[in-house]
Formats: C-alpha cells, sequence, structure tokens
C-alpha cells in the first residue's frame, strides 16, 4: 500500500497539533429590582462619566463581561466627544424590560462652531442615551449603552 506524502504530513499535524480545552462560562441572569433605582441610576451616571472622560478603566468594572472591549469602547468615545462637551445629563425614565431595565438619559452637548459670517457661536446639541442594567451572577452591570435614534 503506497501513501502520499501529503497524507502522512497531514496526519502527523493531525496527530501533534495540540488539543485545548475551552472553558464554559455559566451566566446567572436574575431580574432587576424595580425598587433599586438610586443603584441603578448610579451605574448608569458612572457609565456616562467614564465615557465622558474617556476612562476605560472606570468604565470596565461596570460592564458586563463581553459587552464591550477597551478598542470598542475608545471607538465609541470618539464618537461620542464629536458631539461636543458634555454640559448636562437629566435622567429621564427608567423602562422595564424584564429581566432587565433600560436607563434613558438626556445628555446635553455644547460645542464650538463658525456661523456663516465667521464669528464663534455655541452650538447646542441633545441626544438621548440608552443604559441597558441586568443583574448578571448577582451583580448590577451594564449590559449595553448607545445613543438613541
Amino acid at each position: 500500500m503506497r501513501i502520499s506524502m501529503s497524507v502522512i504530513i497531514a496526519g502527523a499535524a493531525l496527530l501533534f497539533c495540540g488539543c485545548r480545552t475551552v472553558e464554559e462560562t455559566h451566566y446567572r441572569i436574575e431580574a432587576v429590582d424595580s425598587g433599586d433605582f438610586e443603584a441603578q441610576n448610579a451605574l448608569g451616571l458612572a457609565l456616562i462619566e467614564a465615557v465622558r472622560a474617556g476612562d476605560f478603566t472606570a468604565a470596565g468594572p461596570l460592564l458586563a463581561d463581553g459587552a464591550a472591549t477597551e478598542e470598542q469602547f475608545k471607538e465609541f468615545v470618539k464618537r461620542f466627544e464629536q458631539a461636543g462637551a458634555v454640559v448636562k445629563c437629566d435622567f429621564l425614565v427608567a423602562l422595564e424590560q424584564p429581566p432587565f431595565v433600560k436607563l434613558i438619559y438626556k445628555i446635553e452637548f455644547m460645542k464650538k462652531a463658525e456661523d456663516p459670517d465667521g464669528n464663534t457661536v455655541d452650538v447646542k446639541n441633545e441626544t438621548l442615551f440608552g443604559v441597558l442594567v441586568g443583574n448578571v451572577n448577582g451583580k448590577l452591570v451594564v449590559l449595553m449603552f448607545a445613543p438613541i435614534a
């Protein structure tokens, strides 16, 4: 019986290639306590402050595993900063979406722009911002955050 060299190489590669075990992660999702608004709002405001400051180190502990990588966070901060400086942030409403809660904020930005006459003027821009909060493995965390179009 004749075996070609490519079959031997392929067999050796399969035989000697390392196997790795992927550790399975289990998440326990519990309903967010609708009476715990203070903790939910503090989490949402802390995330908005971390985004405003461009501080992934501050944002990381607030986020659920896999909610955003540092690279994704920095890209989001760049887009966030294009709207201008955050002047004001108002909580509007908490929408119950069991087992989660979506917090909606109105964020007011201000930036300098040039008018048609060449004068520098302040331009106000407002946007709605959503923060989805969940109780994962017994900890209140941000699952998602984004401007609302």
